[in-house]
């Protein structure tokens, strides 16, 4: 629980001290409702940003793909069942012979990268396309830091078909877990324990 108190002197007309009265006030439930409206708008800030989210066969190959990861060397989906305005976050899975995406998703798809490094040396997804002559590393068309800082432009239409692959970056995560800490403690949300 979290209260206010006020505290005010009472003085008679010739100033004398005759007391003084205290008034508390119960903030629990304003705090918990400044928590939740800073929360909402995290929420609606992440949903803005994603816009369009995994289509039922984004989320099925996650399922296959955390079945059979160790098995998966083809595309767990086919890109001509990619709709206008999708997007895919491709996260994770890697190697230079490994793909979840197949190659019509690649030449469709409007291509953002974690580091375009990472991604040239490990990203199957992109290096099986490449290699197969279907795209050029110029169609890697930005990474996210360049997004961020506005050197590259983000979605350009509700229609374009987007793809965010990422090989990991551990600087990245660092960030994105500062960011939400940060948002947690300025909402008064979340647990703090030592380990």
């Amino acid at each position: 629980m979290s209260f206010i108190v006020h505290v005010n002197a009472l003085k008679d007309d010739a100033g004398q001290h005759m007391g003084m009265v205290m008034v508390f006030d119960d903030l629990t439930e304003l705090e918990k409702a400044q928590r939740m409206a800073a929360w909402r708008e995290v929420a609606r800030r992440i949903a803005h940003e994603v816009k369009n989210p995994l289509t039922p066969i984004g989320l099925s190959a996650q399922r296959l793909k955390r079945k059979y990861s160790d098995q998966i060397k083809e595309p767990v989906f086919d890109g001509n069942d990619l709709k206008p305005g999708t997007h895919i976050n491709a996260v994770g899975y890697q190697g230079p012979s490994c793909r979840e995406l197949d190659t019509i998703t690649i030449k469709k798809a409007r291509i953002i990268v974690d580091t375009h490094e990472g991604c040239m040396a490990e990203a199957g997804d992109l290096l099986i396309p490449i290699q197969e002559g279907a795209v050029s590393a110029e169609h890697i068309s930005a990474s996210l830091g360049e997004i961020v800082i506005g050197q590259k432009p983000k979605r350009q239409s509700d229609q374009e078909i987007t793809l965010f692959k990422s090989v990991g970056l551990a600087i990245q995560d660092m960030s994105t877990a500062l960011a939400v800490f940060q948002a947690a403690q300025a909402a008064g949300a979340g647990v703090e324990f030592a380990f």
